[in-house]
């Protein structure tokens, strides 16, 4: 009886320490919450009072967002921008003081600290001129090859980014390779040369099969080129919108062509050179529509299918831009809504790895205008929710008229716009909805599964939300974006912690968290 007390008593001891130890763990664990919100208001990138985690349960009929910390889907690679020669230029034109501030801005650790740039190999619509590394008459053994006209703009500025961080990824695409490699003998897709409507058009706009090894040899003697002035190419796309035969820059595979060049040709090419860039595909829109030809689905299928050139592709490159019909011919940005296509794609090839890689709203400056910082907030969240690793802006900073470019009309938004007439610069609300983004976003955290019932959303317009667990400090940021004009109540919820908050109008709010005490 003694021993049966004594085990009773042991049971007891034992059960009333697992309490203790749980009610402990569970006080360490009710967190501090840091808010910080960019919005329509005015709000940029700002720092808001902190919310305390308390005890919080689910109740029917509420607005939520429920965030599962253990539960990782894909691992990122970071926020960044592109650095053109026409953003190296319209910074080059301001005095040094703003030049650093602009720098600053998107690399330092207390501006966006951005982990991935990219940039053009030769020209495209945002250079200041149209040239290759090679032109004149057909070269196939590339005698007359050089970078020299990067090393006067873009060269300086993709080093000064690396000087904040010599880590940062450089993601590299050919809008076009040297006029005498393509069908048409022009690097436009559009050019003179081209019939004016038709498959012509997209058959002109091709590679020459004949030139296929030349061109491997071409942008394997860029990404040496670059190395040997300490600049590595982490990456390179085949193609820069590989269906699109745009009025600037351009050349077209069909999926059937691009798995003959890099099963064939790039992918065999890097191999017997050493060459460890990461070879993208696709590099244009989501859409599935017949403005986009075979489409993201058909055509990365039929690719990723072929597996002499799957071997050598570490993944899907892909921008935000969608149209149809009307909206090429009134010339209105069109936002996309086609985040089906890449969970699709992944689904189906579950090692291929998915990249935003260009994103800007286009037809104009916008300057100072919310609605670009809208569509980041709206394309961001979506593609993140459907496994995408980066995410990577277009150019870091233009003129205020949205250029500069040559050749043709094509201005663009960008988050920093300058003027050097004035000396003005305009740090615009889609830089500080990057800047949070990538501050909270970065290189080796994973994006987390979350569940939610929230209001109902009238297409791009409503509540969307995503989250990342950063391991280095054991950190959660949720995001919620709010693209409506009406103030929304939410209940946050992690295990049977939580908070209810008020999510603004018009905003992009981020709640941070440590998981310290778990």
């Amino acid at each position: 009886m003694v021993l049966m007390k004594k085990k009773l008593l042991l049971i007891s001891t034992i059960v009333t320490m697992c309490c203790f130890v749980g009610s402990l763990t569970q006080a360490v664990r009710a967190s501090t919450v840091q808010v910080t919100v960019t919005s329509k208001d005015g709000s940029n990138a700002t720092v808001m009072p902190s919310i305390n985690m308390t005890d919080t349960q689910i109740s029917t009929g509420d607005n939520y967002i429920q965030v599962f910390p253990q539960e990782k889907r894909q691992q990122m690679l970071g926020i960044g921008g592109a650095v053109t020669e026409s953003a190296a230029y319209s910074i080059s034109t301001m005095p040094i003081d703003i030049q650093k501030k602009i720098y600053d801005a998107y690399f330092s650790d207390t501006g966006a600290n951005y982990s991935v740039i990219r940039m053009p190999i030769g020209s495209c619509d945002f250079t200041l001129s149209g040239y290759s590394y090679d032109d004149g008459d057909a070269d196939t053994n590339l005698n007359n090859f050089s970078i020299d006209k990067d090393k006067k703009y873009l060269i300086p500025a993709v080093k000064r980014a690396l000087s904040y961080n010599s880590n940062l990824k450089v993601f590299s695409a050919p809008w076009a390779p040297p006029a005498w490699m393509k069908n048409s003998g022009v690097r436009a897709g559009k050019g003179p040369a081209l019939p004016i409507i038709g498959d012509g058009i997209f058959k002109n706009s091709e590679i020459n099969p004949e030139y296929y090894q030349s061109y491997a040899n071409y942008l394997s003697k860029y990404i040496e080129a670059y190395k040997n002035l300490g600049i590595k190419v982490w990456a390179l796309s085949v193609q820069n919108e590989a269906e699109n035969a745009a009025p600037w820059e351009a050349a077209t595979y069909t999926p059937e062509q691009m798995a003959n060049f890099v099963g064939n040709y790039l992918g065999p090419t890097f191999n017997r050179k050493g060459i460890n860039s990461k070879i993208l595909i696709w590099d244009w829109d989501k859409g599935n529509d017949p403005v986009h030809r075979d489409g993201f689905i058909n055509f990365n299928t039929k690719v990723l299918s072929d597996p002499n050139a799957a071997k050598y592709i570490y993944g899907t490159a892909f921008h935000w831009y969608a149209g149809d019909l009307w909206h090429e011919i009134t010339g209105k940005p069109m936002w996309s809504t086609d985040f089906y296509s890449l969970s699709t794609v992944k689904n189906k090839f579950p090692q291929n790895h998915l990249l935003a890689t260009e994103g800007c709203e286009e037809n104009g400056p916008w300057l100072n205008s919310w609605e670009p910082a809208a569509r980041y907030i709206y394309d961001m969240i979506n593609d993140f929710e459907n496994n995408t690793e980066t995410w990577i802006d277009w150019n870091i900073v233009l003129r205020s008229d949205g250029g500069p470019t040559h050749d043709v009309k094509n201005l663009c938004h960008a988050p920093i716009m300058v003027n050097s007439q004035t000396n003005e610069v305009n740090f615009n609300p889609s830089y500080y909805v990057l800047k949070q983004f990538s501050q909270n976003v970065r290189p080796g955290s994973y994006n987390i599964e979350t569940t939610a019932s929230l209001p109902k959303v009238a297409g791009t317009s409503g509540i969307f939300k995503t989250a990342f667990i950063n391991p280095s400090d054991n950190t959660v940021s949720l995001f919620v974006g709010n693209t409506s004009d009406k103030d929304q109540t939410i209940k946050i919820v992690e295990g049977s912690q939580g908070f209810v908050v008020t999510i603004k109008a018009n905003s992009l709010m981020t709640f941070k968290y440590s998981l310290s005490g778990i």
